[in-house]
């Protein structure tokens, strides 16, 4: 396979590296200080102090423009211009954009600050759920009672003593199917044949048999839609037996049972919740961070693709994959360092209930009922006063540092934290990493020639995929 190579990384001095851990003291110290912190106490602050947001609104037309120009690179000079992790800007709607850790964190725990049924001017068409608000919309108690489904769930699965070894099958013989697909029929869509290799992996591992893909892909592209849109008729249709499939399935059937006698939660809610985080995970975050874990494994100098070898063939080789794949660091730190660079989601919305002052490292922000906020997770992964040359793939950066997973973003909780039913912590984190890990583990025994080596500038911001054009293969083996 024809890989292209970059310059080596500089392994590290004794000097750096015992600057470094001075460094992770005290960044340690810093962080306990003021991530784990309520996120409604303003101490001593007088008004003075408090500082209106920055950068002015412009018109929606100039900005939708240079946005479709120049996607997640459009907010990064927008951030350099006004100096400021923090500004205001009109995309469709005013907004006021946070680029930095702190401030995603303000958003996901201050309680002035509430969700919405949207995903910034794209609306959740409820209808295609069964009239169900997705628990990634809601607040409060409700908010609280459901992530017990997706805890649960997590806990259910891994109770599989073979649960790895199951996933690892699965995971090659879709992998088998995709090659087989690519040699017959040369001309068919790469990305289409792994997103299908996706859904099929995560939909028997969760509901204990596999979906229609297309099914999916039909729900898929009905679920979202513009305000002024209407959703096609096809759509209640489609959900209807998408929903049949689900309670058809095994692990399904038995899971629910327990949940709605444990937690009194509704059968319906559990299906349309996992419905919901079926189609999400596997043709959206997960599908993305696999096409772009496996474009970016070329960019990889000799001796770090060499170290993640070790760890695929250590994991094939083993009979207790379960123990390989938790002491398997170098692809668990490959792994972060894809989702760091290509976060599923690259924003989070809320709106402010009250008037409050927004509490950053930078100052203290005067923001005002009814602003829309608009949490840039992209640029806050790529924060240079928290990583250093945060635009380069670097699988090497959290063993170095190993404190900074924790400013990850992605996950909305402290990557650390266990995921307990009242913060915000993605609560199949566990589940997701294991899958995104385990497809690591056979991306690495794939051998690909690309037509046109993949590429990515950061101007497609409707691409969760680290590529700027959808990747073509001329080869593709084992």
């Amino acid at each position: 396979m024809p890989v292209t190579l970059v310059k080596s990384f500089e392994e590290p001095s004794d000097d750096t590296v015992e600057k470094e851990d001075r460094d992770k003291k005290t960044m340690g110290k810093t962080l306990s200080k003021w991530m784990f912190k309520n996120a409604n106490s303003v101490a001593d602050m007088s008004e003075d102090r408090v500082q209106q947001v920055p950068g002015s609104l412009g018109l929606t037309l100039f900005n939708v423009m240079g946005l479709v120009k120049s996607g997640h690179l459009f907010y990064r000079n927008r951030r350099d211009r006004n100096k400021s992790n923090v500004y205001k800007v009109s995309i469709y709607q005013p907004r006021i954009v946070l680029c930095s850790f702190d401030g995603i964190r303000q958003m996901y725990e201050n309680t002035a600050v509430r969700k919405e049924p949207s995903f910034g001017m794209f609306v959740f068409n409820q209808e295609i759920l069964g009239n169900h608000t997705p628990l990634i919309f809601e607040n409060d108690e409700i908010h609280h009672q459901r992530r017990h489904i997706f805890i649960e769930l997590s806990k259910k699965i891994f109770c599989n003593k073979n649960f790895i070894n199951e996933l690892s099958q699965s995971i090659s013989s879709e992998l088998d199917h995709v090659i087989d697909t690519m040699t017959s029929q040369p001309s068919s869509d790469f990305e289409d044949a792994l997103s299908g290799a996706v859904g099929n992996v995560v939909t028997r591992c969760i509901v204990g048999k596999t979906i229609d893909n297309e099914l999916l892909k039909k729900w898929m592209d009905n679920c979202l839609i513009k305000k002024f849109k209407k959703a096609r008729a096809e759509g209640p249709l489609v959900y209807e037996k998408i929903r049949q499939s689900v309670k058809e399935g095994p692990i399904f059937r038995e899971f629910a049972a327990g949940l709605v006698k444990k937690n009194g939660l509704l059968e319906e809610d559990i299906c349309n919740e996992i419905i919901f985080a079926l189609i999400f995970n596997a043709y959206k975050a997960l599908h993305g961070f696999v096409v772009s874990a496996l474009v970016h494994l070329s960019n990889l100098s000799e001796d770090k693709q060499i170290k993640l070898q070790n760890d695929a063939s250590n994991f094939h080789q083993s009979t207790d994959k379960t123990t390989e794949l938790n002491s398997a660091t170098d692809v668990e730190n490959y792994t972060l360092e894809i989702f760091r660079l290509f976060p599923p989601a690259s924003f989070v919305f809320r709106r402010v209930t009250e008037n409050f002052v927004l509490p950053l490292k930078s100052g203290n922000y005067q923001v005002n009922k009814d602003d829309l906020l608009c949490g840039n997770v992209y640029l806050s992964q790529r924060d240079p006063d928290i990583f250093d040359n945060p635009d380069k793939l670097d699988p090497d950066r959290f063993q170095r540092q190993p404190h900074l997973k924790d400013y990850l973003t992605c996950f909305g909780a402290p990557f650390l934290q266990d995921s307990v039913p009242n913060i915000h912590k993605c609560g199949g984190q566990k589940l997701a990493l294991t899958f995104a890990k385990v497809f690591v583990m056979h991306l690495l025994t794939l051998r690909i020639e690309y037509d046109g080596q993949p590429s990515w500038s950061g101007k497609k911001i409707k691409r969760i995929i680290g590529s700027d054009k959808p990747v073509r293969v001329k080869a593709i083996r084992k």
